[in-house]
């Protein structure tokens, strides 16, 4: 195979993008059937090369020397969207390409000669599945398969395998080509496009999909339901010519054209079924584009709305026949004025003609009878005055709306106060007759109905009460008529199922129903309608509004045939949470089954209604009892211990009554023949609605071996403290006891130096020499001991002032700081609980050293800072020093531990450590930061107790 051959590679994969794009109309869809065909050519391709590669040599070779002048090596080994891996017969890795590198994160060196299985998952090294793949190879030749593949820092990919087999000149296997590939993009966009495919499928309205020909290329279930063609009906069908679209009083071409300019359109048209019946929809169109903007189809998604357009037509019909009905009552009102005058002037009506200054000319001999008032009491004021205050307004409106409509009637009720004070309800109409010569003015007819208002009120107050028990009621109440349609449903419809109240008026029940339950739910309504009185239990399950169902039971009635009813009456509550309980209990039991023969603990199951309790076999195990000993609470109480049972019990009775989740507690239980185990046990309670314990869950864990452990660390912990405080006696009375003798030996030494220096030979007077010094070393080192001995013991604690101290410290160094001109600068310090002696020693040392511990002829320059932190202080002491060179880094705060010489640095190795343990007496800590010849910063914290 030559350069053609790749060539040919290169092409095939062009022709499939090609075809892809064609088909599929979306790049996103086209790489995953380029990439997976693809991977399958590029493996041929490199098997049929090194198969010919192979025929020259039985054997391939392992290093790069084969690779150096082959093109076709050049080429695989810069392949980079692809691992190429050549492995042997026994599926070692033999060499890879930079591909294989860059996915798996390894570099050829690190996996050479190893077995390829290093890249798949555990679980598939478990079940042995890369060597099933080989052995499918040898047998077919090729295999491939997806799986899980790992990285060398762990990352799982998903990965495309393809394994073809290598023969020699001879025909005889001699390795593998494995050729793989990062799938796991492209897996999860597959996984989403099935999931927005099902989605499509289950969602209730129809969707539409055409390409740009406006020619279907798919539709949905819905689309099958509600316009009656199959889906392979369609297919390829002029979405127009298909469905007969009537766009109304917009034509097809504007429609069209603001589509192709907006890119959507959204608007109500007529479509025509399989059967030629119109429905009234509203369509929502799109149109589908890729990323770079380029149309490849439609999109449409239909909403029917024929019930809504035929209850519009209704009603339209209905007011129109109220408006005829209304002009021609109010006509024969008219002509028949006069005829009915004298019945009028002597019904129980109050008839009354106003002016239009609101005032009475005319009212019926009735209307004294019934408010009181004479005509004399009425005749000069405003009609308004009498009216309740809260009915005024509505009355001047209905006052203007018939001024400005003459003879049109206008209905109001209002309330009118009578004459002895009370207020009365009169219903009547108000009808402007100013252009009738008999009458001249605003005629009014108004009837007493203060009776019918008071039973109203009264029948509004049980109908509100009603209303609101059902309002709030949790079971879901519908009425039901004789065809099936529901005429009411309660609130707690809309709760349970997401569906607006008025969304299932004038539906069946059916509609929303499982579809497993639709015929039985038809047979039980025929039997209801056969048995007026009858009522069934029923179990049923609805559908959401977002796609799922919920289980709903109660009982259903004939109420046909009673007058106050008239109806099917269904009283059902959602037991969803209940069932899921249930099914969840079931679960749970399995799975407790499970866990207690798996675990080694004690599991237990308290019954706290029956007192009965259960517990597995390893309570027996892990006391060593009789499995023939009853399982009864008395068992398990008799082994407590005494001196725990009283406690144990108590504890556990209160945590029941206390309305407590949990009980826990550590008692010890008798085992056999006397054995005791320490044991941690620990119960989930269950309780009822009403909160009343029912159950207890629980287990035993045995404690005992870490109790025995806990006791033995008690044990060194005390003696540890018991040493450390005889250690802490010891340095104190040593150092203290060591103060005279070492005074006497030290005076008589400076005494011989006095007297005999300079009168002895050279040699006496350096052996003299070495006696003071000595034991001026030694008194400062017994004093050091002294004082580091002293920091255990308890101090006074007061408010100190850390600028004062210091300056008190500088005080002390004077004379040093005097003869090394030093420069020390100190910031803004706090004021803080402590021991203000220790204090003076952490920070007298700290400075001190850095005097010190400077380079002959430097100037000292130290630095003193502060920082409040979180619960703490933050101090620094900077120099400019010779610094500490790491080596020495964990050996600064070591007691006796000096660093430089003692001829050039005097001093005990003791300043530190006793720094080290004054600020950890403060609940802090201490570190440092240096190099050699730049210096050291000492950082300490201080627990700040003043928060």
């Amino acid at each position: 195979m030559k350069w053609t051959g790749i060539y040919l590679y290169l092409f095939l994969s062009a022709l499939i993008i090609a075809a892809a794009n064609i088909v599929f109309g979306s790049e996103n869809e086209i790489q995953i059937v380029t990439i997976a065909l693809s991977s399958f050519a590029l493996a041929f391709i490199l098997t049929d090369f090194l198969q010919k590669k192979g025929a020259k040599s039985a054997e391939f070779k392992s290093g790069q020397e084969e690779r150096i002048d082959d093109p076709y090596f050049q080429m695989i080994e810069q392949i980079e969207e692809y691992a190429v891996i050549r492995l042997g017969i026994d599926g070692n890795i033999k060499s890879w390409n930079k591909g294989a590198e860059l996915l798996h994160k390894y570099s050829v060196e690190e996996v050479l000669e190893k077995n390829a299985s290093i890249f798949h998952s555990s679980d598939d090294r478990a079940s042995d599945l890369f060597n099933k793949i080989l052995k499918d190879a040898l047998k077919n030749g090729e295999a491939s398969k997806e799986c899980w593949r790992v990285r060398k820092n762990g990352d799982e990919f998903w990965s495309r395998v393809v394994v073809n087999i290598l023969r020699n000149k001879n025909k005889i296997p001699v390795g593998f080509i494995l050729v793989a590939y990062d799938y796991t993009e492209e897996k999860r966009r597959d996984e989403r496009i099935k999931f927005l495919a099902s989605l499509a499928s289950n969602i209730q309205d129809p969707i539409i999909s055409s390409d740009v020909n406006y020619l279907i290329n798919d539709w949905n279930d819905a689309a099958e339901r509600v316009f009656g063609w199959t889906r392979e009906e369609v297919i390829g069908k002029h979405v127009d010519s298909l469905l007969k679209i009537d766009f109304g009083s917009a034509s097809r071409e504007e429609s069209i054209i603001s589509y192709e300019q907006k890119g959507y359109w959204h608007g109500e048209i007529t479509y025509h079924t399989k059967t030629g019946e119109p429905l009234n929809v509203m369509a929502s169109g799109s149109m589908i584009k890729t990323d770079e903007g380029k149309v490849i189809g439609n999109l449409v998604l239909v909403k029917d709305i024929t019930p809504i357009k035929k209850t519009e037509a209704e009603l339209l019909r209905l007011n129109t026949e109220l408006e005829k009905l209304v002009q021609d009552r109010t006509k024969e009102v008219y002509q028949r004025e006069q005829r009915f005058k004298f019945l009028i002037e002597n019904n129980d009506s109050i008839i009354a003609i106003v002016d239009k200054q609101s005032k009475t000319i005319y009212r019926s001999p009735s209307a004294e009878r019934i408010t009181g008032w004479s005509f004399e009491d009425v005749e000069n004021i405003s009609a308004f005055e009498r009216i309740h205050p809260d009915d005024r307004e509505k009355a001047l409106k209905v006052f203007n709306f018939a001024m400005a409509n003459p003879g049109a009637p206008f209905k109001i009720s209002l309330r009118t106060q009578h004459k002895d004070g009370r207020y009365i309800w009169l219903d009547g109409i108000v009808t402007n007759l100013f252009h009738e010569p008999n009458i001249g003015g605003l005629l009014t007819n108004f009837k007493d109905i203060s009776e019918i208002k008071d039973a109203e009120r009264e029948l509004e107050k049980n109908e509100k009460r009603f209303r609101t028990l059902v309002d709030k009621a949790e079971d879901i109440i519908s009425l039901v008529d004789e065809k099936g349609k529901v005429i009411y449903v309660s609130p707690a419809f809309e709760r349970a199922t997401g569906f607006p109240v008025d969304y299932m008026i004038g539906r069946t029940n059916t509609e929303i129903m499982h579809p497993d339950q639709v015929e039985e739910s038809k047979l039980v309504f025929q039997e209801l309608l056969a048995n007026p009185g009858k009522v069934l239990h029923r179990l049923n399950r609805f559908r959401h509004v977002d796609g799922h169902y919920i289980w709903v039971e109660g009982d259903v009635v004939n109420l046909l045939n009673d007058e106050n009813v008239k109806a099917i009456v269904a009283n059902h509550r959602d037991i969803s949470d209940k069932k899921r309980s249930r099914d969840t209990a079931i679960e749970m039991n399995e799975r407790f089954s499970i866990v207690s023969k798996a675990t080694h603990d004690v599991v237990w199951d308290w019954n706290l209604v029956t007192n009965e309790i259960w517990w597995n076999d390893n309570f027996y195990s892990l006391f060593e009892l009789d499995s023939e000993l009853p399982q009864t609470i008395e068992t398990w109480i008799n082994g407590l211990h005494d001196a725990d049972r009283g406690r144990v019990i108590a504890k556990l009775d209160k945590a029941v009554e206390d309305g407590e989740k949990f009980w826990s507690d550590e008692y010890r239980y008798k085992g056999s023949e006397g054995k005791v185990f320490f044991i941690l046990d620990r119960g989930s309670i269950i309780r009822d609605s009403e909160g009343k314990a029912i159950r207890m869950i629980g287990s035993m864990i045995n404690m005992t071996d870490l109790k025995h452990a806990e006791e033995k660390e008690k044990k060194y912990v005390a003696e540890l403290e018991r040493s450390n405080r005889e250690l802490e006696q010891f340095a104190y009375i040593a150092s203290h006891d060591l103060q005279e003798p070492l005074r006497m030996v030290g005076s008589y030494v400076q005494l011989l130096s006095q007297r005999y220096k300079g009168k002895l030979d050279s040699d006496a007077d350096e052996f003299i020499d070495f006696a003071v010094d000595g034991a001026t070393r030694m008194k400062q080192l017994i004093n050091d001991l002294l004082n580091y001995s002293k920091l255990n013991k308890a101090t006074p604690i007061s408010q100190v002032n850390i600028s004062s101290l210091i300056t008190e410290v500088l005080v002390n160094l004077k004379t040093n700081i005097e003869e090394k001109n030093a420069k020390i600068v100190m910031g803004e310090m706090p004021t803080i609980a402590a021991d203000k002696t220790q204090m003076i020693q952490v920070f007298q040392n700290l400075i001190a050293n850095a005097l010190k511990f400077q380079a002959n002829g430097s100037t000292p320059e130290i630095k003193i800072s502060s920082v409040k932190k979180e619960g703490e202080w933050l101090f620094s002491v900077e120099d400019n020093g010779i610094g500490i060179d790491k080596m020495y880094h964990d050996k600064v705060f070591i007691i006796f531990r000096q660093l430089n010489s003692k001829s050039k640095f005097n001093g005990t190795g003791i300043g530190l450590a006793i720094v080290k343990k004054i600020v950890e007496r403060h609940g802090g800590s201490i570190w440092f930061e240096s190099e050699p010849g730049k210096g050291t910063i000492f950082y300490f914290t201080i627990k700040n107790k003043n928060e």
